[in-house]
């Protein structure tokens, strides 16, 4: 498709405009595999004086790499850097050619350009190109120069992190050379930068920094390897943290049989070995001897509720909530610790599906907390469970809970819910000053919104939600030679990253130079260029600063704002796919927006990628619905990403006859939890929301549902 609108805007473009767009034209042949036919139109355009576009030799260069011919490769990286040799991005074509002589074996010219490449690049990246030039040394068996850029980093590291990295690769570089006191001391002092154990005091768990722990890991491999003793708790806590679970076992085993008196944590850490590796009645005793055995253990408290989770996860509810009971009647521990036992306790009845008893819990909690999420999460449900037998209760505890300072992710439902308790107990008149209030907030929250819905179920007259209009003049422009220094050199950089295809390091660049800004206008004005520049997710972030910037709330924000923070990238093929599956494109754009900000290459901590945040086990069951294949990188393509999703969202609100809730809350959660939960908490929306037991749930659907809602209003004005 990019092809096919590049070769139709070349019939009429202008001689400068040709050179873009063919440039754009290879890109988009490279992206179909067509390297041979790119090459061509670049050298086309190589050849050609008149045209001052130095980044074709760039895209010639990696087109070449890819044909196999390097030496072809280096020479139009070269002609690149004769052409523009105070390129922004001079230092990262220093470092490209660095690597291909490398890989030739020219290591003397591999070596200058590492060193030229260092010199041109700014301070973050120096340091790890640095080290990328300090283990090639080390490879070339010039232990001494590598040793040399080692000192004088770990002189200069603050962060336990890069500290860590630095002490490891020095081991390494040791144990090459055959120092192995030295090394053996340096892999140490790795692991420690990652891992502190007070010798002193066996109470005090370790400190643990967890950005350190791939090299300490990989520190305590190399000692490891070569049969160096490390003492089995500091090896077990790395062990797990880096996911290491079956030696983590062993020797934290060994740890607890073997030495007295010992840390409580260590029951922790094997406790969740035990967990990961899907042994949950040795997990229990561990967890289990931690409570019965170390009070002192900061992770005291926290082991009764690992211990309670697991009961549940085993069908032992009434035995998980016994022990929270037992822990809310114990006087010697924090009263914060106690409000949530009874929480949990609570949330125990409810999921039994004793309402009765775990709507009297909530209520009573609610009254008699300290802890504030304690009391409004007890607040609130007490309100949902009661509001049909016991409406009078349902507004004490919302009243009373609402006389202290609450936090809006509090204060929205709360305040929506009393309006329904009101309405409720018959006081017509309070529900409807508590919903106008609400509603007023527009679009704040997904409760304001409904409260606006509430207020016409009642036969009120409520205008619809609109962005301000927009104000005289439009966005600002983009005007650089105003801003700070180091916000313009930012963006020139990331502007010839871009020009030159280098997406990845461009984004990066782009995000530096938005936090760099200070002024609204200006960030407005880069936002709108970053949106138009295939960046959406930077567009929101810029508007999103710029709004805190200028002291505004998003309710109060014009309309430029609002096209920055809602943006509608790709809209005809979205709202084409929409249409192919009978959605609202509102709706998915709302979708995308809360899984992605539409980040086409956003990757979760579950693995789910790209702009629909798919599981890669979902996309293949989707992908072979439609007959198609999907290779490893492409659910980071957003037109796979989109035309998958989009399928698995229909699907899910086919299997649920069109329930938005239900439907949502399956493609957060899986589908067979929604059917349970919808099944189980029945037809009413509000309810159904507020009785999902994940948070992440509740909080997805009232975030889409918000969105969706934002999203309608913005096309409908754009029509």
């Amino acid at each position: 498709a990019a092809e096919d609108a590049i070769r139709k805007a070349l019939a009429t473009a202008d001689p400068d405009e040709a050179a873009h767009l063919r440039v754009a034209l290879a890109r988009a042949l490279v992206g179909q595999g067509r390297l041979e036919e790119a090459l061509t139109l670049l050298d086309t355009l190589a050849a050609d004086d008149t045209i001052p576009f130095p980044e074709v030799h760039l895209w010639r260069a990696r087109i070449l790499e890819g044909l196999g011919r390097p030496w072809d490769a280096l020479r139009a990286y070269s002609h690149y850097l004769t052409l523009a040799p105070a390129s922004p991005i001079a230092a990262y074509v220093h470092r490209e050619t660095a690597r291909l002589w490398r890989e030739q074996g020219e290591h003397n010219l591999a070596l200058g350009a590492y060193r030229q490449a260092i010199r041109l690049a700014d301070a973050r990246t120096r340091v790890a190109w640095r080290l990328e030039l300090a283990a090639y040394l080390r490879d070339l068996g010039r232990t001494q120069d590598a040793l040399a850029i080692y000192d004088e980093e770990l002189a200069r590291a603050a962060s336990p992190a890069l500290r860590a990295r630095i002490h490891a690769e020095r081991g390494d570089t040791l144990l090459r050379a055959g120092e192995t006191e030295r090394a053996f001391a340096a892999l140490r002092a790795a692991m420690a930068q990652a891992v502190q154990v007070s010798t002193a005091d066996v109470t005090r768990p370790a400190q643990v920094n967890a950005g350190a722990i791939p090299y300490a890991y990989r520190a305590l491999s190399r000692l490891v390897e070569a049969g160096v003793t490390v003492d089995d708790y500091t090896r077990g806590v790395i062990d797990v943290e880096a996911g290491a679970y079956e030696p983590a076992v062993s020797v934290l085993i060994r740890y607890l049989d073997g030495v007295t008196p010992h840390r409580g944590d260590a029951h922790a850490y094997l406790a969740r070995a035990l967990v990961a590796l899907g042994r949950t009645d040795a997990a229990m005793a561990q967890w289990q001897a931690l409570v019965n055995t170390h009070p002192e253990c900061p992770c005291w408290g926290d082991a009764w509720f690992q211990l309670a989770s697991l009961y549940r996860r085993t069908g032992q509810s009434a035995r998980a909530r016994t022990l929270m009971l037992r822990l809310a009647a114990r006087e010697d521990v924090a009263a914060s610790l106690r409000e949530r036992a009874r929480l949990v306790a609570a949330e125990i009845l409810h999921a039994l599906g004793q309402d009765a008893r775990a709507s009297t819990a909530y209520a009573r909690l609610a009254l008699e907390a300290t802890s504030p999420d304690v009391r409004n999460r007890a607040a609130l449900m007490a309100a949902v469970l009661s509001l049909d037998r016991e409406p009078t209760t349902a507004v004490a505890v919302l009243e009373h809970a609402l006389t202290f300072e609450v936090h809006p992710n509090w204060w929205y439902p709360m305040r929506y819910w009393l309006g329904k308790a009101y309405l409720r107990a018959g006081d017509r008149e309070q529900a409807r000053r508590t919903w106008q209030e609400l509603a007023a907030r527009r679009p704040l929250s997904h409760y304001a919104f409904r409260a606006a819905d509430q207020l016409r179920a009642l036969g009120l007259s409520v205008p619809p939600w609109t962005p301000d209009p927009e104000p005289q003049g439009d966005v600002p422009q983009l005007e650089v030679a105003t801003w700070p220094r180091e916000a313009a050199r930012t963006w020139a950089q990331a502007l010839a990253y871009d020009r030159a295809g280098l997406t990845g390091q461009a984004a990066a660049a782009y995000t530096a130079a938005v936090d760099a800004l200070e002024d609204a206008g200006q960030l407005l004005a880069l936002g709108d260029f970053l949106q138009a520049r295939g960046y959406p997710h930077l567009g929101i972030r810029a508007a999103s600063r710029a709004l805190r910037v200028a002291g505004l709330s998003p309710q109060d924000a014009p309309l430029p704002y609002w096209r920055l923070l809602y943006p509608m990238p790709a809209r005809a093929y979205v709202e084409n796919l929409a249409r192919a599956y009978d959605m609202d494109p509102a709706l998915l754009f709302a979708l995308i927006r809360q899984e992605s900000h539409f980040n086409a290459i956003a990757t979760s901590t579950a693995s789910a990628r790209g702009l629909m945040q798919l599981i890669p086990d979902t996309a293949r069951y989707v992908a072979r619905s439609l007959g198609l294949s999907l290779a490893q990188d492409d659910l980071y393509r957003p037109g796979i990403n989109l035309r998958l999703g989009t399928y698995y969202l229909a699907y899910v609100l086919a299997r649920f006859q069109g329930d938005v809730p239900a439907a949502l809350a399956g493609y957060n959660a899986g589908p067979g939890n929604a059917a349970y939960w919808r099944k189980r908490f029945g037809a009413d929306d509000d309810r159904f929301l507020e009785r999902i037991p994940i948070l992440e749930t509740r909080t997805y659907l009232r975030g889409v549902q918000r969105m969706w809602r934002v999203y309608a209003v913005l096309l409908a004005e754009e029509e």
